[in-house]
């Protein structure tokens, strides 16, 4: 997953994958089926959006191999990668996704709470997609992370809501309001914005 030859690296991570299913005495482990969602999201492969979703599913009816924050951050990070204005059904499978890992954790299912990563991939696919509401579901995802206790918006939180609010049809003004809300944040302590 961490080679340099991207296309390779997937086709090996598979490979591989598929000597551990077939051996006898060999179960594929979370650690393994990570590895190769993350070789599928660096190869910057489409396939990879299909691919992860199908191993994390695969995961998710496991015994031996449940999922856990690195797995769905994976697959969240493949759906962000591909959101854009010709594909924007990504930005709202990564949302609902991202609401599905919050309730496994508020019910005891994800050990490992939500990190900044999972809301920042999240924003970033409904940026990406650039639909007519994307800047709402943007700011409605940093209102979710701010709230959440244990994980502190950054400056890419709020950037990337910041531009999604420059390329909508909102006032100027909403914009402002996020730029005094980062302002007075930082200042309080409230989040240290970095």
């Amino acid at each position: 997953a961490s080679s340099a030859m991207k296309d390779h690296a997937v086709i090996r991570a598979e490979e591989l994958l598929r000597e551990v299913e077939d051996s006898d005495y060999l179960e594929p482990n979370v650690i393994v089926l990570n590895s190769v969602m993350s070789a599928w999201v660096k190869s910057r492969n489409v396939a990879a959006v299909d691919r992860t979703e199908e191993i994390l599913r695969q995961m998710e009816l496991s015994e031996e191999a449940k999922p856990d924050l690195i797995s769905y951050n994976t697959h969240l990070h493949a759906l962000s990668i591909h959101a854009c204005p010709e594909r924007p059904e990504l930005a709202q499978r990564a949302e609902i996704l991202l609401e599905r890992m919050e309730e496994a954790h508020d019910r005891g299912l994800l050990r490992r709470g939500l990190n900044l990563f999972s809301y920042n991939v999240a924003i970033a696919a409904v940026c990406r997609a650039q639909a007519s509401d994307s800047a709402v579901r943007a700011a409605q995802l940093l209102q979710r992370l701010v709230k959440r206790s244990g994980v502190e918006p950054d400056t890419f939180s709020f950037n990337q809501v910041l531009g999604a609010i420059s390329r909508s049809s909102m006032p100027p003004s909403k914009a402002e309001y996020l730029l005094r809300y980062m302002d007075k944040s930082n200042e309080s302590g409230l989040h240290l914005i970095t």
